[in-house]
């Protein structure tokens, strides 16, 4: 096996490295919602939510209103790290271990 493309390739989200919103969109991380109710998923504008809740905040292990209408579950934060589009829920257990 060769060595993995940078361009489709994206690292696992590490909570020790960015804990905060500022940090990930330092990073160049990109944010998402996912409902587990309904499965709606919809892109987070990194600075409203740093706006709102200061680049300090922190979406890990966190969960958002679905916004799809009549819905209303709970949508959990994803990140895409890298240039792939792979995205990585934000829970510190995300692998499920």
């Amino acid at each position: 096996m060769g060595a993995r493309n940078a361009d489709r390739y994206s690292m696992p989200p590490d909570w020790h490295t960015h804990r905060t919103l500022g940090e990930m969109k330092a990073a160049g991380w990109r944010l998402g919602t996912w409902c587990k109710r309904c499965g709606h998923t919809a892109p987070v504008d990194l600075d409203h939510l740093i706006e709102l809740r200061g680049s300090a905040g922190s979406p890990w292990d966190r969960y958002v209103v679905c916004g799809r209408q009549g819905c209303r579950g709970r949508a959990i934060f994803k990140a895409a790290t890298g240039p792939g589009d792979v995205w990585f829920r934000l829970t510190r257990n995300w692998s499920g271990a």
